[in-house]
């Protein structure tokens, strides 16, 4: 019980003081002030639904998101954690789970809270190679931002992160991009699309540090051995990738078995000359540029090409050749 004086903040909650609002309403002596304080845990309560960003609760120590969890009505079991994960791949979709697992009302808590906090408990407990859908995206989104500055090495560092997690989830049967999202329905990115990124960035990353080509060898390898039902194009691509990898790495005989495969599997498809030529007329390690070579790769290119882009595109490679005094 608190009498009110004269300069207290009014009881009726208008922020006036008490002289300028209900002092001629009501009888000081009459007025109980009913605690407008709630009781500690309330208190919290009220100050979750205030959190807006995943960033003010990756701030809090793990022992507060738990104890804060808890008291929501999240039981929180580390162990069951670990057991959950392996069924839902987001922080969201686990947290609508345990809503209906621990019948936990969606009353008096922040909507968000819950997920951010399981996200960051799942971040901080689970290996990185396990994470959910929600650090995939933001892995993803953060080698966009390095991509408008051309930082090819935080891309690729981000992206393969991303591909890491990306990977558990993964089983044989998805053997095709659109059996794949299936399994991510929570990302909005085009995966095609976003792969062949990764492939271009770990290329432009190699020609700073090398042991990016090693990286984009093993990734296209990964690509290839995941997405067998992809379409030719698909998989061509990448298999170019790895042979011209191999080029990069100075793994010369490997590449050229590489190529030759592709030959084999590929025998109409001008690009597999192209590439291969391109080893040679336009090579990355300068001592392995062989003019002769290179033409010939090209001229089978063009006997196979119907596309006039691509026979325009083999003839400037030619005249290239033509133009420039190394054999």
């Amino acid at each position: 019980m608190v009498k009110v004086g004269r300069n207290d903040p009014c009881p009726c909650g208008s922020g006036l003081k008490y002289k300028k609002f209900c002092i001629d309403k009501i009888e000081v002596s009459d007025i109980i002030v009913q605690e407008k304080a709630k009781s500690m845990s309330d208190m919290i309560l009220e100050k979750l639904k205030s959190f807006l960003k995943y960033e003010d609760v990756e701030i809090l120590s793990s022992e507060e998101l738990i104890d804060k969890l808890i008291m929501m009505g999240f039981p929180f079991d580390e162990d069951k954690l670990l057991k959950d994960i392996e069924n839902f791949p987001s922080a969201s979709g686990l947290i609508e789970h345990w809503e209906t697992y621990y019948d936990v009302s969606k009353e008096n808590r922040g909507k968000d809270f819950p997920i951010y906090a399981i996200r960051v408990l799942w971040e901080r407990l689970i290996p990185k190679h396990k994470y959910p859908i929600e650090s995939i995206n933001d892995f993803i989104a953060t080698g966009y931002k390095y991509q408008e500055n051309r930082d090819s090495i935080n891309v690729s560092d981000a992206w393969l992160d991303a591909w890491e997690a990306i990977k558990y989830r993964l089983k044989k049967e998805h053997s095709s991009i659109d059996s794949f999202h299936l399994i991510y329905p929570g990302t909005f990115y085009d995966f095609g699309f976003y792969f062949s990124e990764i492939e271009m960035e770990l290329y432009n990353a190699g020609l700073k540090e090398s042991i990016y080509f090693q990286k984009r060898l093993d990734f296209c390898k990964e690509i290839c051995h995941q997405f067998t039902d992809e379409t030719e194009d698909f998989l061509h691509n990448y298999r170019r990738a790895i042979a011209n990898s191999l080029f990069c790495l100075k793994r010369i005989e490997e590449g050229v078995l590489e190529f030759e495969q592709l030959i084999k599997d590929f025998p109409n498809n001008p690009w597999t000359y192209i590439a291969y030529g391109d080893e040679y007329g336009m090579p990355f390690n300068k001592e392995y540029k062989d003019k002769i070579r290179a033409k010939g790769l090209y001229e089978k290119a063009l006997l196979v090409t119907k596309d006039k882009e691509e026979r325009n595109i083999i003839q400037v490679r030619i005249e290239d050749l033509d133009d420039d005094g190394i054999s």
